[in-house]
C-alpha cells in the first residue's frame, strides 16, 4: 500500500557547523507501523515553565526519550546497544534538519546563563511539545528557535542482527549488509556497488559521510524504509 507523501525535507543534519543545501523531496518506499508521539495537546500546558526551574538531568532526560522507543528507561546514552538501538548527537542542527529526521529528541534551551536539555517530544507548523520531568508545554515555534542552541542528540534503532555501536558499517557486518538490502529498494539510491549506493543515496540528500555509511544515513533510511520508531509529527 502507497504511503503518504513525505514533506520535502531541507539540510540533512551534520556534526559540524557547516550549512547545507536543501535536498529533494524523500521517497517513501515501505510501510511499517510506527509509534506516534501523544496528541499535541494532551496533557500539556500553555505557559512554559522559567528554565532555571527545571532539573539539568541527563539521566532523566534520556530515560523520558529512551521510553518512546519502548525501551525506558534507559538513563545513559552509552547503555543503548543491549536494547538494540544507538544513540546520536548533532552539535548543530537546524528545524529543516528536525523536520527530514522527525524523530523525538533531546534539545539544549538557553535563556541568558541558563542552559537545560529537554525532551523535544512533538511538532508542528506552529509549535513544538517540550517535556522536562513531570512538566509538559507548548512553546511557538519562533519561541523555540530563539532558545534552542541548535544542539540535538536522539536515538535510532540498529539493523537486526547487528550487536555493536556503528560508526562505519562495511559490507562485511550486519548493518552494511542490512543497509545495502534498503537502498536497493530505494531508487536515488544508485549504483552497481554498495559504496556506489551509500554515496548517491548521500548525495541526493545532502547527507554527510562522502559515501562512508554513518548513522546520519541509518537514520534517514530507518524512516524511508518504516522502521517502528517513534516520530514527532
Amino acid at each position: 500500500a502507497a504511503a503518504p507523501a513525505t514533506p520535502a525535507p531541507a539540510a540533512a543534519p551534520s556534526a559540524t557547523a557547516v550549512p547545507v543545501a536543501a535536498p529533494v523531496a524523500v521517497a517513501v518506499v515501505a510501510t511499517a507501523p510506527e509509534t506516534r508521539p501523544a496528541a499535541l495537546d494532551e496533557g500539556v500546558q500553555d505557559k512554559a515553565p522559567p528554565l532555571a526551574s527545571l532539573k539539568d538531568s541527563p539521566a532523566e532526560t534520556w530515560a523520558q526519550l529512551s521510553g518512546l522507543w519502548k525501551a525506558g528507561p534507559i538513563e545513559n546514552c552509552d547503555d543503548m546497544l543491549p536494547a538494540g538501538l544507538q544513540c546520536v548527537r548533532f552539535p548543530v542542527a537546524t528545524m529543516s534538519d528536525l523536520r527530514l529526521l522527525d524523530r523525538p529528541g533531546l534539545v539544549q534551551l538557553r535563556d541568558g546563563d541558563v542552559q537545560r536539555w529537554v525532551v523535544l517530544g512533538a511538532l508542528d507548523d506552529q509549535r513544538v511539545v517540550l517535556r522536562s520531568g513531570t512538566q509538559a508545554w507548548r512553546l511557538p515555534l519562533a519561541e523555540f528557535e530563539k532558545q534552542w542552541t541548535g544542539a540535538y542528540s536522539s536515538i535510532w534503532r540498529l539493523p537486526p542482527g547487528h550487536k555493536s555501536r556503528v560508526f562505519v558499517a562495511k559490507l562485511d557486518d550486519a548493518a552494511g549488509r542490512w543497509l545495502d538490502e534498503q537502498l536497493r529498494k530505494i531508487p536515488e539510491a544508485q549504483g552497481a556497488t554498495y559504496d556506489e549506493r551509500v554515496s548517491s543515496f548521500q548525495k541526493v540528500h545532502l547527507l554527510p559521510g562522502e559515501g562512508r555509511a554513518m548513522p546520519s544515513t541509518f537514520l534517514l533510511v530507518n524512516r524511508i524504509v518504516g522502521r517502528d520508531e517513534p516520530r514527532l509529527r
